[in-house]
């Protein structure tokens, strides 16, 4: 992902690889931001530095962009874990953040997809987990983010979403292909 964003924003810079803090985890690759100008323009957008250690508001995110935002979002601070309830495979998508940047962001899906109004568990003193785990919510969760054509993500997150999604859609659910 970090090579796209390179080419996007054609970024002539280095990029950092730093070896993972233990073996089962994958390197962090990086790039350094220190043009004024763009890190202002991210900011104001409402990306702000080093967010784990602050609780920034919700940026404000135009509708017709909530299928890619939330995307990163799962990418960056999300999880697919599969799981088997009564010999039924299940799976429960969760996304880690603030309190604050959790619950804006849990309202805006209700309202705009339809999914249920989850709880919010603390996970420690500065983070926050959402789950959901019903198949309709995943799968409109799912379809909201990987829209048909859409090729920009994470690929093994969205090779495990996508994989799960094919084989539940045979459901009669309608899957969401639009916010607006």
């Amino acid at each position: 992902i970090i090579d796209k964003i390179a080419s996007v924003v054609q970024w002539t810079g280095k990029i950092y690889e730093y070896a993972p803090s233990t073996p089962s985890r994958q390197p962090t690759v990086a790039i350094a931001i220190t043009n004024h100008q763009f890190v202002r323009g991210l900011e104001l957008l409402g990306i702000c530095p080093r967010k784990s250690y602050v609780d920034p508001p919700f940026p404000r995110v135009p509708i017709h962009y909530l299928g890619e935002f939330l995307r990163g979002v799962f990418d960056s601070d999300g999880c697919a874990s599969y799981y088997k309830k009564d010999s039924i495979p299940r799976l429960t998508l969760s996304i880690s953040g603030s309190k604050q940047f959790l619950t804006t962001l849990r309202d805006l899906l209700v309202d705009q997809i339809q999914v249920r109004s989850c709880a919010i568990t603390e996970t420690d003193d500065r983070s926050c987990q959402i789950q959901w785990c019903a198949k309709a919510d995943v799968q409109r969760l799912i379809t909201l983010m990987y829209p048909t054509g859409q090729e920009f993500g994470l690929s093994r997150k969205k090779q495990k979403l996508l994989d799960w999604l094919t084989n539940y859609k045979s459901s009669n659910l309608t899957p969401v292909t639009s916010c607006v």
